[in-house]
């Protein structure tokens, strides 16, 4: 088994869903976890207290990461909280809208929207994974 004791695990879309599963391993796997989602921060506070419920620690920051402030804001509160993580997970899903609004947002110099949300992302993260659209380890 994976023992990821002392990591901090940021997870995007894991209010709800294959997110929240992925959240609540990683917590069970030791992980601080910070919980992500933009629906509804009644769904992520109750991630956060599940995962704390046999002592882990987790937190919630609600926001839209297609939001260009959003992944700023969510890795400064997961710093602030637990440290840089060393475990990304974007798991959050856009509607084909939202992916349209972000690529009329970004100029054509910065690349696909993938390497446009990659950006913060990469910048902030400390550690040796960076797992995009992951999943939970064995």
């Amino acid at each position: 088994m994976t023992d990821l004791r002392n990591k901090t695990a940021l997870i995007t879309g894991s209010d709800r869903g294959i997110g929240r599963v992925i959240a609540l391993r990683y917590a069970r796997l030791g992980a601080r976890v910070v919980v992500n989602g933009s629906r509804s921060e009644d769904a992520a506070l109750q991630t956060v207290e599940e995962i704390r419920t046999p002592g882990a620690e987790a937190v919630a920051v609600q926001g839209d990461v297609a939001d260009l402030d959003a992944p700023e804001n969510l890795f400064q509160q997961c710093i602030d909280t637990f440290g840089k993580p060393d475990i990304v997970v974007s798991h959050a899903g856009w509607k084909s809208s939202t992916s349209r609004s972000v690529r009329s947002r970004r100029s054509s110099s910065t690349g696909s929207s993938l390497e446009y949300f990659a950006g913060p992302l990469a910048r902030r993260v400390s550690g040796q994974h960076l797992l995009i659209s992951g999943g939970a380890p064995a």
